[in-house]
This record gives C-alpha cells, sequence and structure tokens, in this order.
C-alpha cells in the first residue's frame, strides 16, 4: 500500500517533523503517538517515515522531501 495524503505536522526543535493529524479515505485520524522516526534515501532524495498511532491503529506514513509528498505505506488495527 502506498497512497498519498494529506498531514497536518509541526515543525520544531525536538524534532524536525512531527506529524499529528492526517487525512486517509475522506476521514481526519488524529495521531495520539509518534512510535518511531527514522529515513531512508531513494537516490538522491531522504524519505522520512513515521510509526504512528491513532483512532486504533498504528500507521506508517512516509514523507519524500523532493517531491513534499505523504504517503501511507500501511495500517495495523490495534487489538
Amino acid at each position: 500500500m502506498s497512497e498519498k495524503v494529506s498531514v497536518f505536522v509541526l515543525f520544531g526543535m525536538d524534532r524536525p517533523i512531527t506529524p499529528l493529524r492526517f487525512r486517509w479515505n475522506g476521514r481526519d485520524i488524529n495521531i495520539k503517538r509518534v512510535n518511531y522516526i527514522w529515513k531512508s534515501k531513494k537516490g538522491d532524495t531522504t524519505v522520512w517515515h513515521f510509526s504512528v498511532s491513532g483512532e486504533g491503529a498504528v500507521y506508517q506514513l512516509s514523507f519524500d522531501t523532493r517531491s513534499l509528498i505523504w504517503s501511507i505505506d500501511g495500517a495495523e488495527p490495534i487489538e
């Protein structure tokens, strides 16, 4: 899965990027916790990855720094 999403973020001193909320399938999903952040390279482009929890699931989001596009790469319900 890799679908484009809109993400509301906070830029700050502690972390370069903190996602707070995103819109997926017409729904706004509030992020309760950022579980893990890592980055990877895709050619010359840096991609930031975020594991976040909110509204009953853990989501994997990514941000492509060249295209400035956010994507959702996975979603797993929390039981």
